[in-house]
């Protein structure tokens, strides 16, 4: 199932990558801040290549597969963005869209097109990732989420309508996220979220630096304090996590878990 889930999520992400308004916003700003609309779709690309060169890889044996620690996808604040992790994935993704919407287009569909006559010859029990080791449908199902989060960043990015996504690969999806998010917040923690979310604890903000109180006016004893007229104070936007790649990024917490954002790539 998860194979067939995986391709059903490549497909659906291949029929957002060659709309024809991708190609017009190519190297516009995309829907993740600091990557272009043609660095999501490099990305992309990447996961799907990625899969492939795992299947050329020797079997492994004698070992067990460990589980993945997200704790280190977590995006509370957009200086995370700079971890290195982040800055490679984002890199990457451009060097890609250099090529061209052409180009990436042709190679992402000619990737899947390969995928689907080499795994239904060959799925390895256990694939290294990183210095862990993954069982290979977990690892799968990882990509799954990356493919759907990412074609909703690009359909969002030009504008399009969403299609209706795979509905075996969303289950497995939303069953990561849940999973990820349980390791790092806990039980409880979620079980909240879902139902009682005035009780979702609020993590401490952290302090943007040293500021200057405005001074206080001065008034003359018996005399009303007053203020003059200030401007409506503008809304502040959240910055948006980006993808950084491989393993998923979970749940961003900076702020609480019904305002979180979560960050794959």
């Amino acid at each position: 199932m998860t194979v067939a889930a995986f391709l059903d999520a490549a497909g659906y992400a291949g029929d957002v990558l060659v709309l024809p308004s991708l190609a017009a916003a190519w190297e516009h700003e995309s829907a993740l801040p600091r990557m272009t609309v043609g660095a999501i779709a490099g990305h992309m690309f990447l996961v799907v290549r990625r899969v492939d060169k795992h299947l050329d890889e020797p079997d492994v044996v004698g070992t067990d597969a460990t589980g993945p620690d997200y704790r280190w996808l977590r995006v509370d604040h957009e200086e995370d963005l700079d971890r290195p992790e982040h800055r490679d994935v984002r890199a990457d993704g451009a060097d890609v869209a250099s090529w061209g919407w052409p180009a990436v287009t042709a190679a992402y569909v000619d990737r899947v097109s390969k995928l689907r006559a080499r795994l239904a010859v060959r799925r390895p029990r256990i694939v290294t990732v990183g210095t862990a080791l993954m069982d290979f449908d977990a690892y799968l199902a990882t990509r799954i989420v990356e493919l759907l989060v990412h074609a909703d960043d690009l359909a969002v990015s030009v504008g399009a309508s969403p299609s209706d996504m795979p509905a075996d690969a969303a289950t497995i999806a939303i069953e990561v996220l849940v999973g990820a998010a349980r390791s790092i917040h806990g039980d409880l923690e979620i079980l909240r979220a879902l139902t009682r979310s005035e009780r979702v604890r609020r993590p401490p903000r952290r302090r943007a630096g040293p500021h200057r109180r405005c001074p206080r006016s001065r008034t003359a004893p018996g005399q009303r304090a007053h203020s003059a007229p200030t401007a409506p104070r503008a809304g502040r936007t959240r910055p948006r996590s980006t993808s950084a790649h491989r393993s998923p990024r979970v749940v961003d917490s900076g702020r609480d878990l019904r305002s979180g954002r979560t960050a794959w790539d």
